[in-house]
């Protein structure tokens, strides 16, 4: 992502380093049941995309795993950082380990009868039970099974097989219901009782046996959840109806929460990718996953850390959107050469963009030491000059930009440039076979390029760099990645081009690796210009916020503006 309109210096190594408060409010779903809302609270990370701290602390405050499922909304942020960001959570598993009343309409109402009640287990102000004040939007905590009762339709919503069951929705004795038998329960909301809701004696749901236990919301019980006198849920015993202890607090949404789904939606940004994806890395896998942390979710990846029976180290599972480079073939293609500089693939499904790499010590470089450039860089070279002799091997040709580029300045980045800027940015345009045909004459050769070759995407251990993060590689010219690297380091600009013209001179002895780097300058702006625009031809529009103006800034820094 561009950030500036100085050409050739970037502010990533400042960013990285500077320290930016983010506030974050989470809309807590489950199973597609908005329960309400947590925030605003304070992340370590400034970063809209870094959602690690988020997930942690929503899992920790609700007593069960929470996934963060996309950015909503953001306001007062800037370069895919800071503000106060608004995302979209769901509870990972949320059947049988979290108990959700029904919602209950009143007068046809279901939505602010939901928000009246805070979405999920609400009380009212001031109510008690069992000696335990419960404050309104309160989520009751499990230890560890909850219920979840049949959603319950309301005046005008009735289900016909239950009208006859006391003005609700009810599940009536020797019926089943969600697949499950229940013999003898009885679900009640009824004028008489209050509105509310209980589960009978002897019931099962959710395949699990609910002997003796009622669960109430009733007016006169100031709304609030409880698990009846004498009852027991999931193996526990709540002898005196007492609240579960400990109670999170939910509120009502502070603003419209759209669940409509997109189009261009990415997989793991719905509850349903994530559960196919974490299924998948079972089977391949084996085994049950144990443990998940979520690390990153943004447009163009969902990265997780999953640990499977006792293992000691986890496993990365990532995906990626259809419009990025198949990272399991470019990890092939690299490892072919040099095993050490890529990944080791446990798993992939490239039709659904799926990978999983075992875990890799040690740390990622943004402020790549000396000693990691020097050792780095030169194995980049190397492997690139042998590969340059073997084709594309299925990777995306880059290697001429200029219909590309004319289609991206017919498009809409055209509305964001000034009248001179698009004028001058359509002779450069015309002027890239030329300054294509000048590069290749210095002699290096098309190769495989990683496309993103910014430290942030090394991992050092100490004595040699992994190489992650190859969604953009493709076959094209090896300065791309020089210059990217460049663009990061810019304090060590000077050096960081020595290092990679001395290799490509022994790689390559009768070539200009130094006039190369020079010439490829303009075009790899263009290059990132087209990049970027692909990216937003592929996210829906709430996602936009992380690139847009990017086209427009890579082609003026192209002009040198």
């Amino acid at each position: 992502m561009r950030l500036t309109e100085n050409p050739w210096q970037s502010p990533w190594p400042k960013l990285h380093t500077d320290a930016v408060p983010k506030q974050v409010t989470a809309v807590i779903t489950a199973n597609d049941e908005v329960l309400g809302e947590v925030g605003p609270f304070t992340t370590d990370s400034p970063w809209w995309a870094d959602v690690e701290d988020i997930a942690t602390h929503l899992s920790q405050l609700l007593k069960t795993d929470v996934i963060i499922l996309r950015l909503l909304t953001v306001e007062d942020g800037a370069f895919s950082r800071g503000g106060h960001a608004t995302y979209h959570a769901e509870i990972l598993k949320p059947t049988p380990n979290w108990l959700i009343p029904p919602t209950h309409p009143r007068d046809g109402n279901r939505e602010a009868d939901a928000e009246r009640v805070g979405g999920g287990n609400a009380a009212a102000n001031g109510a008690a039970e069992g000696g335990h004040e419960v404050q309104c939007g309160e989520i009751l905590e499990g230890t560890p099974d909850r219920l979840i009762p049949p959603t319950r339709p309301g005046n005008g919503d009735r289900d016909p097989a239950v009208e006859g069951a006391g003005r609700s929705g009810a599940v009536g004795e020797g019926c089943s219901h969600g697949g499950h038998e229940v013999p003898h329960a009885k679900f009640f909301e009824a004028e008489t009782a209050g509105r509310s809701g209980a589960v009978g004696e002897g019931c099962s749901h959710g395949g699990h046996e609910v002997p003796h236990a009622k669960f109430f919301e009733a007016e006169t019980a100031g709304r609030s959840g409880a698990v009846g006198e004498g009852s027991s849920h999931g193996g526990h015993k709540f002898p005196h109806a007492k609240f579960f202890e400990d109670v999170p607090r939910l509120r009502p949404l502070t603003n419209p929460f759209d669940r409509e789904p997109h189009p261009k939606r990415s997989s793991w940004a719905t509850a349903t990718g994530v559960r196919a994806a974490l299924s998948w890395a079972e089977e391949v896998l084996g085994e049950s996953i144990a443990k998940v942390e979520q690390v990153k979710t943004w447009n163009l990846s969902g990265l997780f850390r999953v640990w499977v029976g006792s293992g000691v180290e986890p496993v990365w599972l990532k995906a990626t959107p259809g419009f990025a480079a198949c990272e399991s073939t470019a990890i092939e293609v690299f490892g072919s050469v040099d095993s050490s500089l890529v990944p080791e693939v446990v798993g992939a499904d490239r039709g659904n963009r799926r990978i999983l790499m075992r875990h890799i010590p040690g740390e990622d470089c943004w402020q790549a030491p000396e000693e990691v450039i020097e050792k780095t860089l030169p194995r980049m070279v190397r492997a690139q000059a042998v590969l340059a002799g073997r084709g594309r091997m299925g990777a995306l040709d880059r290697t001429d930009l200029s219909q590309s580029v004319r289609t991206l300045l017919a498009g809409e980045v055209a509305m964001e440039l000034t009248e001179e800027e698009l004028r001058e940015a359509k002779v450069l345009a015309e002027r890239v076979p030329a300054m294509t045909a000048e590069l290749v004459a210095c002699g290096v050769p098309y190769t495989m390029v990683h496309g993103d070759f910014h430290p942030g995407n090394w991992r050092w251990d100490g004595t040699k760099a992994v190489l992650v993060d190859f969604a953009d590689w493709h076959y094209g010219h090896p300065a791309m990645d020089v210059l990217r690297l460049r663009e990061f380091l810019p304090e060590r600009r000077d050096h960081i081009t020595d290092i990679w013209v001395h290799a490509w001179r022994v790689a390559v002895p009768s070539s200009d690796p130094a006039k190369a780097v020079a010439l490829a300058e303009p075009l790899s702006r263009l290059y990132y210009a087209v990049r970027y625009q692909e990216f937003l031809d592929g996210i829906e529009p709430s996602e936009r916020r992380y690139h847009a103006g990017d086209p427009a800034a890579e082609i003026r820094a192209a002009l040198g503006r």
